[in-house]
C-alpha cells in the first residue's frame, strides 16, 4: 500500500511537533538543573518558613534556626487543678525527613515526635488523680499540631477536654449520717435510693420529696433529712441555694450544721456547678439515716468552723401571790444563745488553695422564766428579788438581739449611787445598755 502525499505531510508535521515539544522540556530541566543548582521554587513553604529560592541545605539550616525560635518562644502549658509547663525537650524534631518531603509550590508540615511514654510519665508526675483517664492519642495528636507548624506563643490543654469519663473510678467524696427514731415515718421502701447529680443541675429536698411520694413525712423528720444532707454536701463541690435553721438549736443538730425544713415554705437546695456528674446514695437502716456522695475528687474539702460564741439567757421572775412566800415554779428552763461561722477549705494535692464562708448561724438565748411567791412585807424583799422584779419585760425580744451581762444596771443601783428618782432619759439610756446586739448580726 502507498502512503498519497497529503498522509506523509501530517506525518512529518506531527513528528516536528513531538520533537519540539520534547525539547523544550528537556530544555527547561536542563536549564533549572544549571542555573538554579537545586533550589526550591516559587512558594514553597516549611509550615511557615519560606524556602523560596533556598537550596537544600540553606533550607535545613533555616529550618534548625527555626526551630531553635520556637523552642525558645514556646510555652505549652496542661491544666487541670492547677497548671504545668510541658518540657520542650519531650519533641523530637526531624528536619531532614521534612525537608525529603517537600514538594515545590506547597507547604509541608515539620515531621515531629511526642513519644506517648513520656507524655504519660509527666501527666502521671503532674496530674496523678485523673491521668489514667485521659485520652492520650488525642492530646498527644493535639500538642504535636502545634508543634508541627511551628506556631509560637502560650498554649494551653485543659485536661477536662480530654478526660474519659466512663474511665474514671468514682469514690466517696463525702459521707454523714444521722439518728432517727425506729418508727419513723421516713420509709424509703426500698435499701438505698440514688440521686444523680447531673453538671449544671440543681437539687431540691421538696421535689425530691415529692417524685419519690413521701407526702406524710412530718417536717422535724424531713428536718432530719435535710440535716444530714446538709452535713454531706458542707464536704463537697456543692453549692448551696436554700438554706434554713431553726429558732432554737435542735438537739439532734450540731452546731452550724443544722438545715431545716417546712413542707412547701422552707427547702433545701444545692446546685452542681462541677463538669461531672455525682451520685447521691441515701440509706436508711434501723435508726440511721446514711447519705454519701460519690465522684471524682481532684480537690480536697475541708470545714473549720470559726469565732463560736455564746450568749448567756436570762431569768424573767413574775411575782404569782397565789404562790406561797418561798415557792417557785420555773415556767421555761431557757437556753444560752450560740453563734459560729462556717468555712470551707480547698486543699489541691495537699496545699491550700482557697476558702469560702458558707453560714453564720446565730441562735437567740431563750430566757429562763420562773414564778415566785409574794412575801409578806415590802421591807423583806431582797435586793436581788427586787433586782428580778426589775428584770422582768413583757418585750418580746427580735431573734437578731442579745443581752450582755456585763453592762446590766438596775434602776435600784441607779437610786442608791444619785440619792434621787431615775428620770425617763435614764430609763431609756438603761435600757439601751440593757440589750446589746450580738458582734455576728451587726
Amino acid at each position: 500500500m502507498q502512503w498519497n502525499n497529503q498522509t506523509k505531510g501530517l506525518l512529518i508535521l506531527l513528528l516536528c511537533s513531538l520533537f519540539i515539544y520534547g525539547f523544550s522540556q528537556l530544555g527547561s530541566s536542563a536549564n533549572k538543573a544549571f542555573f538554579n543548582k537545586g533550589t526550591y521554587t516559587k512558594e514553597t513553604k516549611v509550615a511557615s518558613i519560606t524556602i523560596e529560592g533556598l537550596t537544600k541545605e540553606q533550607a535545613l539550616q533555616s529550618l534548625f534556626s527555626e526551630l531553635s525560635k520556637w523552642q525558645e518562644k514556646t510555652t505549652i502549658i496542661l491544666e487541670y487543678d492547677h497548671e504545668a509547663i510541658l518540657d520542650s525537650a519531650l519533641f523530637q524534631f526531624q528536619p531532614e525527613t521534612t525537608l525529603n518531603q517537600v514538594k515545590d509550590g506547597t507547604i509541608t508540615t515539620v515531621e515531629v515526635v511526642l513519644e506517648e511514654g513520656e507524655l504519660e510519665r509527666f501527666l502521671q508526675r503532674e496530674f496523678p488523680s485523673v491521668y489514667s483517664a485521659i485520652n492520650l492519642q488525642q492530646l498527644t495528636n493535639d500538642i504535636q499540631t502545634v508543634a508541627k507548624n511551628l506556631d509560637r506563643g502560650i498554649f494551653k490543654f485543659d485536661l477536662n477536654e480530654y478526660i474519659q469519663m466512663d474511665q474514671l473510678e468514682k469514690t466517696v467524696i463525702s459521707e454523714a449520717s444521722i439518728s432517727v427514731a425506729e418508727n419513723s415515718n421516713i420509709d424509703f421502701k426500698q435499701n438505698e435510693i440514688i440521686v444523680s447529680i447531673e453538671p449544671g443541675t440543681t437539687f431540691s429536698l421538696q421535689e425530691f420529696l415529692t417524685e419519690n411520694q413521701f407526702l406524710d413525712i412530718d417536717n422535724e423528720s424531713v428536718s432530719k433529712l435535710a440535716t444530714v444532707l446538709y452535713k454531706a454536701i458542707l464536704s463537697s463541690p456543692f453549692e448551696v441555694i436554700e438554706r434554713h435553721i431553726s429558732s432554737e438549736l435542735p438537739d439532734y443538730a450540731e452546731l452550724g450544721m443544722e438545715a431545716a425544713f417546712i413542707q412547701n415554705q422552707w427547702d433545701f437546695k444545692f446546685h452542681n456547678s462541677q463538669d461531672q456528674a455525682y451520685d447521691l446514695f441515701i440509706t436508711k437502716t434501723n435508726d440511721q439515716i446514711v447519705v454519701k456522695i460519690k465522684g471524682f475528687q481532684s480537690e480536697e474539702y475541708k470545714l473549720e468552723m470559726k469565732d463560736e460564741k455564746s450568749y448567756p439567757t436570762r431569768t424573767i421572775v413574775q411575782y404569782d401571790p397565789s404562790l406561797a412566800p418561798s415557792q417557785m415554779q420555773v415556767m421555761n428552763k431557757g437556753k444560752d444563745g450560740r453563734s459560729i461561722t462556717v468555712v470551707r477549705q480547698v486543699y489541691v494535692n495537699g496545699e491550700f488553695q482557697n476558702e469560702l464562708t458558707i453560714s453564720e448561724d446565730y441562735y437567740p438565748p431563750v430566757y429562763k422564766s420562773v414564778k415566785q411567791g409574794l412575801k409578806s412585807g415590802l421591807n423583806e424583799i431582797s435586793n436581788d428579788e427586787q433586782e428580778n422584779e426589775e428584770n422582768k419585760t413583757e418585750q418580746l425580744i427580735p431573734p437578731s438581739e442579745d443581752l450582755d451581762t456585763d453592762n446590766v444596771q438596775t434602776d435600784k443601783e441607779n437610786e442608791d449611787s444619785s440619792n434621787n428618782t431615775t428620770g425617763s432619759n435614764d430609763k431609756e439610756n438603761q435600757d439601751e445598755e440593757l440589750w446589746e446586739t450580738p458582734e455576728i448580726m451587726k
